[in-house]
């Protein structure tokens, strides 16, 4: 009895919670759940039991139609929720092709919610099946939480589960969206105007990092990511150390080819810079804004755009981003990505408790005593390993920022940052042409590794003027950015000394205290 108050709760439960609009109930049998969800929205339920149906009609009207899950005659994108209750996904003898379809009479972001037998549910071991219902001889499907998840995950993103390892009759929640396990569908994104699709298992990484700008389906794009095929044969691979397997970057029909068992982030990594556009540029930068003016941070690595960026957002400014934004000659555009946290950042109390919890207190000592020893050590070999236990954390910047996201807004000022070769703070202006020419360097170095490799490939199958003119695109977008400040930092600096710095030369400001 136990089992079945659980499982009642359970959707009870899942109907308040997530139904409602245009409701398809899947395997509606004699009209059971009929009472519950045409409360909610428009109700409409099938089955493939002519006497189930005949019940069902009698006791509440035509809501129900003669037709199974495998194929249906809906439109596409009709329903906000498709129900599978009372476990009928597991009498359907083709649940790929019945997933397939639930997603395609699905709207995007629609509900998926189903319940199943658990195998791990002692008393499904003592039933004897196959079992009659309605005239029909049923054989149930027996998989585990884990296994169904991981079905589900094939066409769906699973938002809830209700239930665990002990419960005879979990119910899953999935919502209509692209998931990154997803190695059947390929998943699209739309980066302002800038259209990628990737296929196969490497959509993790792309996921993560993109996922704030996944669309539904793409008839063109301008990058193709997929597995490479196990007959192609690549004049060369680029592969990691120590590597079988690696990746072939075809410039010419922009596509990057993977094999097997790569790591996703490397087929990312040798992606990205494959983005580009007519009027804007990615730019090497922090960014923040505030009231729709933004306030740019372009510099190389380890400069400090990351800790002026964090800085900047507990000041009330809105994060744009601290790596890789995006800019034309008059707006910066949010680009939010996973943010690398390194140990110089975790010297912030409110970041360090945001990024590692109760582990920061692990980490602080941690942290403390590799900096210790490479103080102390001049060895090169000692120093590379001791900066190789160095971690950095991939934090969404939602943990972090919460609500504080920007949105596209106007360039107000750039404050390049560079490095002090001193221990003096250097404030300039008036160097737009040295900004453009230096900085356009500085982005073609951070994506050095993909322009290695388009030489390589240009020795063979000859140059790619998208390419090639790339640097002068570059130089001249950042030349018609105005009001730009350079800043030198000291390795060492302090983050309000540097915005003390900044605040003066912009004198009706974007913010902050005076």
């Amino acid at each position: 009895m136990r089992g079945k108050e659980d499982f009642k709760k359970h959707e009870k439960k899942v109907i308040d919670t997530f139904v409602k609009g245009t409701i398809l109930d899947l395997g509606c049998g004699y009209g059971r759940l009929y009472p519950y969800l045409s409360k909610k929205g428009k109700y409409t339920g099938i089955d493939v039991c002519i006497e189930s149906l005949k019940k069902a009609r009698k006791d509440y009207g035509d809501h129900f139609e003669l037709m199974g899950g495998e194929t249906t005659t809906f439109n596409k994108s009709q329903f906000d929720v498709v129900f599978a209750g009372f476990n009928v996904v597991d009498e359907i003898d083709n649940l790929d092709e019945t997933f397939d379809e639930v997603k395609r009479i699905l709207k995007n972001n629609g509900k998926f919610i189903f319940s199943f037998h658990n195998k791990f549910y002692w008393k499904h071991f003592l039933r004897s099946y196959p079992v009659e219902r309605d005239g029909r001889t049923i054989y149930p499907r027996f998989q585990s939480i884990k296994e169904m998840k991981q079905m589900c995950e094939e066409y769906f993103t699973v938002v809830k589960v209700y239930g665990n390892n002990l419960t005879p009759y979990p119910y899953f929640v999935c919502e209509n969206r692209p998931s990154k396990y997803n190695n059947k569908h390929p998943l699209y994104f739309d980066i302002y105007g800038f259209k990628i699709k990737v296929e196969g298992y490497a959509k993790s990484s792309f996921f993560r990092e993109y996922k704030n700008f996944i669309v539904k389906d793409l008839k063109k794009v301008d990058l193709v990511v997929k597995p490479m095929d196990e007959e192609y044969e690549p004049k060369y691979l680029i592969k990691p150390n120590g590597k079988k397997e690696g990746l072939f970057i075809d410039f010419k029909n922009k596509e990057v080819l993977y094999q097997d068992n790569l790591s996703p982030d490397f087929v990312l990594y040798y992606s990205e810079p494959f983005i580009e556009w007519e009027d804007k540029i990615l730019l090497h930068a922090g960014a923040v804004e505030q009231n729709g003016e933004a306030l740019i941070l372009p510099a190389g690595s380890g400069v400090g755009k990351t800790t002026m960026t964090l800085y900047l957002s507990k000041l009330g400014y809105n994060y744009l981003a601290d790596d890789w934004v995006i800019v034309d000659k008059n707006r910066v555009y949010p680009f939010f990505k996973t943010m690398h946290v390194f140990d110089y950042n975790l010297k912030d109390k409110e970041i360090a408790k945001k990024v590692l919890g109760f582990r920061r207190f692990f980490y602080k000592p941690y942290f403390f005593m590799i900096n210790l020893l490479l103080e102390t050590h001049n060895n090169q070999i000692i120093r590379f390993g001791l900066q190789k236990l160095k971690k950095d954390f991939k934090v969404d910047v939602k943990d972090i920022f919460g609500d504080n996201l920007g949105k596209v807004a106007d360039i107000k000022y750039v404050y390049w940052l560079n490095k002090s070769y001193s221990d003096k703070y250097i404030v300039g202006s008036d160097i737009r042409k040295e900004f453009a020419e230096k900085m356009s360097y500085v982005i073609m170095y951070e994506h050095s590794h993909f322009y290695k490799v388009y030489q390589q490939y240009a020795s063979i199958f000859g140059k790619c003027d998208y390419i090639e003119n790339r640097r002068e695109k570059i130089e001249k977008i950042l030349s018609e950015i105005k009001s730009i400040y350079k800043l030198e930092l000291p390795d060492k600096f302090s983050p309000l000394v540097a915005f003390s710095l900044m605040f003066p030369m912009s004198i009706d400001g974007l913010g902050g205290e005076e």
